[in-house]
């Protein structure tokens, strides 16, 4: 079994411990009412925090390449 930092034992395969950060905290931002959620370490909302302002380019999927046989004498003509 083991003994955490605060004196509290841990079974041995038991689940392991989760960071909370408050109960009832609301975003930073003035005017803002947004909870925030007790295991969200950020001080403000996502609207605040500005994760979606930068504009992010997503590479697009690119065909394959596919061998192509060259023409033989014994092939119909292409139309």
């Amino acid at each position: 079994m083991a003994v955490l930092q605060n004196g509290k034992r841990r079974a041995p395969g038991s689940d392991p411990l989760v960071r909370s950060f408050g109960n009832a905290r609301t975003c930073a931002a003035d005017g803002c009412t947004t909870r925030l959620s007790r295991y969200n370490p950020a001080r403000c909302c996502s609207v605040h925090r500005g994760w979606d302002s930068e504009q992010a380019t997503r590479l697009g999927r690119r065909r394959p390449v596919l061998p192509v046989a060259p023409d033989s004498a014994d092939d119909p003509p292409a139309a």
